[in-house]
């Protein structure tokens, strides 16, 4: 193993996070009780501090760059995940794992974070086919790992990690400089691990292993330090009883009488493991942490799921996040476009040919076509780059739109947002062409930059409203909106939030056939008493927010099928409600 090592002097404040893992002794219960103030005591870390440690850690991941999928394990707060993210510049949110959900209730706030409720082993026996990513940080998280679990937390991580991939681990050692009373000292030296616990385990599981030691004087009020004691900003002090912490805290004062501040030297340790770039080493194979990052996503694209496809070009996923929308999107082949069109006609037929009420509403629970087209690689790899490459997807809904020419039916201005309370707005609907989709057939109309702010809206009565309850932002009335037209097979993806309409079909048109399959981040909560139902789409639920819907179904319509499907659609909409159509 190499070793090099460095200093770094500033007078700050304090000395950053300590990282949220397992369930290990005393760490659920601390990590629940400190979730509210773990946030303002990352806080009292200056930028200096924070810059200075992810200096390092960009160092010894050969970044920054724009390919990196980039997992932050035990990312806690998402504080740190974020930070990375950015500088990193990476395209792809960051997935921060962590086992305590009240800490990753903070990490919602993110946008450039994608949270994920598992403990560190827990994640790291998920199979690659499940995750699969260029980078790992576990940052001041292993000593939460139980010793007898350390070696299948790497195994599992090795087999994860892209070909070339880089794991970091920060942690500390176990004789420290610290202004700590006696027992904080017995602690530490009881729950701190020899690093070579886990460089053991890199060796084993197959990654070549360096270590470096990286210094940074700290100087900081004396106050500061005692109340960040006196907060339990480290698992160290869960181990106290209040009598204990008391009796240090004036232990600590004692010995710093007179003195306006405290100084002392903060040792990070940095364990790189690198995954060989592949089975059979080539001279003329690059093994550099950069080109494991741009192979990445073609690794990802066989190991994983849908997601991992690239759909959107660069110009759509900028024109999604600053207008809204996106499109038109290449999905399906006009060929298997015309192929739905004339299973939806069977599914028409044999509802006596309409398709109206409660059957336009989560139809992949009752056809295994629409299921598998839930599903679809591409459809899952547009919406994952909308919500900035997040990997666990949830379906929320599926909604047909027919309009007949002459009929009236119509859309009026509305926000998908307005009645569902979903937060965050990690919302995608993609609008699915069957047939020609345009003005004169009532194609659908986006105001552009409206997802940036929900509207007032009122209900109305308009008998060819499509909308459940007649919907309608006033205050857009008259405005025409930008109108994406759709050939069979293309698409369009809205944010949640975006305002949207379409007008009749006209007499003359053609008859105007659309599917709208709605899409969420699996960390996304819904404030409704009654929640939805949701089909896993890609990637884990591990929120475990919503009830699960199960599929495919065994043959179309079967009475499994409806009777989840009835099930599904009651728990949204109330029996009686008038459900348009």
């Amino acid at each position: 193993m190499g070793a090099n090592s460095d200093a770094a002097t500033s007078t700050e404040r304090s000395l950053g996070n300590d990282g949220a893992g397992n369930n290990a002794e005393g760490g659920s219960a601390h990590y629940t009780d400190v979730a509210v103030k773990y946030e303002s005591a990352f806080f009292y870390s200056s930028p200096d501090y924070r810059d200075w440690v992810m200096k390092h850690l960009l160092c010894h991941f050969g970044l920054p760059h724009e390919d990196a999928s980039i997992v932050d394990l035990g990312g806690g707060t998402g504080n740190f995940t974020q930070a990375l993210a950015v500088t990193a510049q990476a395209r792809r949110r960051v997935l921060c794992v962590d086992a305590f959900a009240e800490m990753l209730q903070q990490a919602r706030a993110h946008h450039r974070v994608e949270p994920m409720l598992a403990d560190a082993v827990e994640f790291a026996q998920l199979p690659p086919s499940s995750m699969r990513y260029s980078h790992v940080l576990l940052k001041e998280l292993v000593h939460h790992i139980p010793e007898g679990q350390v070696p299948a937390l790497y195994a599992g991580l090795y087999r994860q990690l892209v070909p070339g991939g880089t794991a970091v681990t920060i942690t500390r050692p176990q004789e420290v400089d610290y202004p700590l009373f006696s027992r904080a000292r017995e602690i530490w030296a009881q729950h701190q691990p020899h690093h070579s616990v886990f460089t053991t385990a890199m060796e084993a599981a197959g990654f070549t292993v360096e270590l470096h030691t990286h210094s940074y004087q700290a100087e900081l009020p004396k106050a500061t330090w005692l109340g960040m004691m006196r907060d339990r900003f480290w698992s160290t002090f869960s181990h106290c009883t209040q009598q204990e912490l008391d009796q240090g805290i004036a232990e600590v004062e004692t010995e710093y009488a007179g003195q306006d501040t405290v100084k002392f030297s903060d040792r990070l340790l940095f364990l790189v493991a690198r995954k060989p770039a592949s089975n059979q080493e080539t001279s003329n194979k690059d093994p550099s942490p950069a080109a494991a990052a741009a192979a990445a996503a073609g690794e990802e694209q066989s190991a994983a799921a849908g997601p991992a496809e690239a759909v959107l070009t660069a110009e759509q996923q900028q024109q999604y996040g600053e207008l809204g929308f996106a499109g038109p999107v290449e999905v399906l082949s006009r060929e298997d476009a015309a192929e739905l069109h004339s299973q939806y006609e069977q599914y028409r037929r044999q509802l006596g040919g309409t398709v109206q009420g409660d059957w336009r509403f989560k139809s992949h629970l009752l056809l295994p076509w629409v299921w598998q087209l839930v599903h679809h690689p591409r459809i899952l790899g547009a919406v994952s780059q909308a919500l900035g490459g997040c990997r666990n997807l949830l379906c929320w809904s599926t909604d047909w739109f027919c309009k007949q020419p002459g009929d009236g039916a119509f859309t009026s201005w509305h926000q998908d947002s307005t009645y569902v309370a979903l937060e965050p707005a990690d919302v995608v609907t993609v609008w699915l062409a069957l047939t020609p989709s345009d003005a004169s057939n009532g194609g659908v109309c986006f105001q552009p930059g409206s997802h940036l702010t929900q509207l007032p809206h009122v209900d109305t009565s308009d008998s060819g409203n499509l909308l459940l309850k007649g919907q309608t932002i006033q205050e857009l009335d008259g405005v025409e909106g930008q109108c994406v037209p759709l050939q069979p097979g293309q698409a369009t993806l809205h944010h949640v939030r975006l305002a949207h309409r379409s007008g009749p079909a006209q007499p003359a048109a053609q008859p105007r056939l659309g599917l709208a399959l709605r899409y969420m981040a699996a960390h996304v909560q819904q404030g409704l008493q009654t929640r939805d139902s949701v089909t896993v789409a890609a990637g884990i639920d591990s929120f475990r927010q919503y009830r699960h819907e199960q599929g495919p179904p065994a043959a179309g319509m079967d009475a499994a099928a409806l009777e989840q499907h009835r099930q599904a659609v009651v728990a949204v909409y109330p029996a009686g409600f008038e459900r348009g159509g």
